[in-house]
């Protein structure tokens, strides 16, 4: 019962912003509130995880009394607020069309039946009995965060914000039960993140329905939404600082810009390939915020860059006490997943493997011709498919039956979509005041997809790093 807490917190942190929040423009109210209440509760359970780990109290009490604390307190000053904290929720669904009711229901339909997962099946996947799930119980064991002796380095130096969310959960429930629900609670996130940033494009409320609706029928993300992997968590708070900095362009304030830069050092603390894919969105947004606000835009960038580096902080100096490098893993991440040679040739070789793992289909003739497809543009640009310098571990390049489990699934038709969508998109919006936003998020995105295929060795379950493109 005690797991009720965090939710519990949640949900009321969520109706403090609902009572101060007057209007998003195109966005609701409620989702602005749903959003920026989400990326504060995610930046209390990192306090309170790194805070009781510095006296090895991560126990249940000790955390109970927390959160009993937490809701507390914002329970009293939705008291004081009582006058505006509750304000109706206006949804007219008498104009709803067929295509929208219809959507709703799948995305509804879609989030029960993970749910359902998430509450009656145990995560049983490689990654968590591997190390998500392991160095939780070390933590439980420790009552701290602090390093440990383990032959496995991922257990320590890796991101660790969505196991700090199974921790709470673990401790409070006293089983693992729950361990995928940060995940779970991830992809609505993401729902909730990608029809806000529709919106802010100027999308009708049937593109905003589609948009959520995209991202519920990601085939990674359904399945990634109960385990304990934690592409999802990383992605959805992406795509949610991407929602709050749009929004901070739009509607500067001190508190949006709070909220983006926990949102941005949630990413970054949740897994490292969000370095790659945020960099050149945060190149952006510090162009426009200073272009617009000069030095008032250059004040909000440190706000929301001290924030992202503060809740990274702990864990940057426990991985350079233990292997000299602020990310972890020393030798093993600088070396053993960084192409060898960072070439054009190189680029278009992992581009092409990487493209590849999401046109499986379930005919082997199809999938047949698209490896002999990737294996004629290897032979034409002279690079071998299966390098060292540009391939992981020792992988071999092949195409495989469509996958249906969470580490090497498929995404064919989002794939589809987003190679026709993103270039169209762009024509289309051309001469839309929210062509130009369009065109920069879809730069970003491609400038993601470079760095990834330049810098990283491909590997046969890259697909799942990918999830965060498709959100």
């Amino acid at each position: 019962m005690l797991t009720i807490l965090p939710i519990a917190s949640l949900g009321l942190v969520a109706l403090c912003f609902r009572a101060s929040t007057r209007s998003g423009g195109s966005v609701t109210p409620w989702r602005i509130a749903c959003l920026m209440g989400l990326t504060v509760w995610g930046g209390m359970i990192v306090l309170i995880t790194e805070s009781l780990s510095l006296f090895d109290a991560l126990t249940r009490p000790t955390i109970a009394i927390c959160w009993t604390a937490v809701c507390t307190i914002l329970s009293v000053h939705l008291y004081r607020q009582r006058t505006k904290a509750l304000p109706r929720l206006h949804i007219c669904l008498v104009d709803w069309t067929g295509f929208e009711w219809v959507s709703l229901t799948i995305i509804a339909i879609i989030a029960a039946m993970t749910l359902l997962i998430v509450l009656i099946a145990a995560p049983n996947n490689y990654d968590s009995l591997t190390y998500h799930l392991p160095r939780v119980m070390h933590w439980i064991q420790n009552q701290s965060v602090e390093f440990f002796v383990t032959p496995d380095a991922r257990q320590i130096g890796h991101a660790p914000a969505s196991e700090y969310h199974i921790l709470q959960y673990q401790i409070l429930a006293g089983t693992d039960r729950l361990a995928a629900l940060p995940q779970w609670i991830a992809f609505v996130q993401a729902m909730l993140a990608a029809s806000a940033i529709a919106a802010k494009l100027g999308a009708t409320r049937r593109i905003q329905l589609f948009s959520a609706l995209l991202v519920a029928t990601l085939p990674m993300g359904i399945l990634q939404s109960s385990s304990t992997q934690n592409d999802l968590v990383a992605g959805a708070w992406l795509i949610t600082a991407v929602f709050l900095g749009l929004n901070l362009v739009s509607h500067p304030s001190l508190l949006t810009t709070a909220c983006a830069g926990l949102a941005v050092g949630l990413s970054l603390l949740s897994k490292t390939t969000m370095y790659l894919y945020m960099a050149p969105l945060l190149a952006i947004f510090t162009v426009v915020l200073v272009a617009r606000y000069r030095l008032l835009g250059l004040r909000y960038l440190v706000i929301a860059g001290a924030l992202a580096f503060v809740i990274n902080s702990p864990l940057y100096l426990r991985n350079m006490s233990f292997c000299g490098h602020p990310l972890g893993d020393g030798p093993h991440l600088k070396v053993a997943m960084r192409n060898d040679h960072l070439t054009p040739r190189t680029l278009l070789s992992n581009a092409t493997r990487n493209a590849g793992l999401h046109l499986l289909t379930p005919s082997k003739g199809v999938n047949g011709i698209v490896e002999r497809g990737i294996r004629f543009v290897h032979n034409v640009i002279g690079a071998d498919i299966d390098d060292p310098a540009t391939t992981f571990g020792g992988n071999r390049y092949e195409t495989k039956w469509l996958s249906t489990f969470e580490d090497d699934a498929a995404c064919p038709i989002h794939f589809l979509l987003a190679v026709i969508a993103i270039p169209a998109g762009c024509w289309f919006l051309r001469k839309s005041r929210y062509g130009p936003t369009y065109c920069i998020l879809a730069s970003c995105i491609a400038a993601g997809v470079v760095l990834f295929c330049l810098l990283l060795k491909w590997q046969p379950f890259h697909s799942r790093q990918h999830l965060t493109l498709f959100l």
